[in-house]
């Protein structure tokens, strides 16, 4: 049976946390740079306390933001031996929360959304911070996905087809093919836009360009695809 798309972010979500443990675990005064100012004790704590506070809000059916004090268990353990768990077991929670919340209206930055949202927006959180680590190592930023997939489509004239994409990001890595394909994020666009939102020179927002389907997808590509 194919997975949902809840069950996409849960899997990024558990992945992402635990990779972000594993890097980040018995060095945490390593500064970030991507994050000015921060260590990796900073990092863990920041995103092990959002996991935790997004799954108070869905848990409570919150209709406004949870004071950042007020998160249970918000602290990052004095024991070292404990940041992976508590870590790890924040991403559970927010699973756990969303997934007993059902199609529940809870408070979002956009307004009440169905508690579905913070299993992506946590997703997100997770991946870009994972980012945020692998960088501060020295390790290459994971472009490797569960087959989601963008399609870029330039949409000048007598292009005939030839101007669209189709990205794949597997789990042995990236896969690109020419031609037209269904996705699960699509950009659309003159090719001089296209170039520019490709290459971090123009918002993806910009008046000419159109995106359909899943725009976390395409912001993970543009933030990890630095040029």
């Amino acid at each position: 049976m194919p997975e949902s798309g809840e069950d996409r972010f849960y899997i990024e979500l558990r992945a992402c946390t635990a990779e972000l443990a594993e890097i980040t675990d018995g060095d945490l005064d390593r500064p970030v740079p991507t994050c000015p100012g921060w260590t990796f004790r900073q990092l863990v704590t920041h995103l092990g306390r959002g996991h935790r506070w997004a799954a108070q809000i869905v848990a409570t059916r919150a209709t406004a933001p949870v004071p950042t004090r007020e998160v249970a268990d918000g602290k990052l353990p004095e024991d070292p031996a404990r940041h992976g768990p508590w870590l790890n077991a924040g991403a559970d929670l927010v699973i756990e929360a969303v997934t007993a919340a059902g199609s529940d209206l809870v408070w979002t930055m956009t307004g009440m959304r169905p508690a579905s949202f913070w299993a992506r927006r946590r997703a997100h959180e997770a991946a870009v911070h994972l980012a945020d680590a692998q960088l501060a190592a020295g390790r290459s930023v994971d472009l490797r996905g569960d087959d989601q997939s963008l399609h870029f489509h330039a949409t000048d004239a007598g292009l005939s087809g030839t101007g669209e994409w189709l990205v794949t990001r597997t789990p042995s890595g990236v896969t690109v093919e020419r031609g037209h394909g269904k996705a699960d994020v699509a950009v659309r666009g003159p090719a001089a836009d296209l170039l520019l939102v490709l290459t971090r020179r123009l918002p993806p927002s910009a008046p000419a360009v159109e995106i359909l389907g899943e725009q976390a997808l395409l912001t993970h590509w543009l933030q990890h695809t630095p040029f």
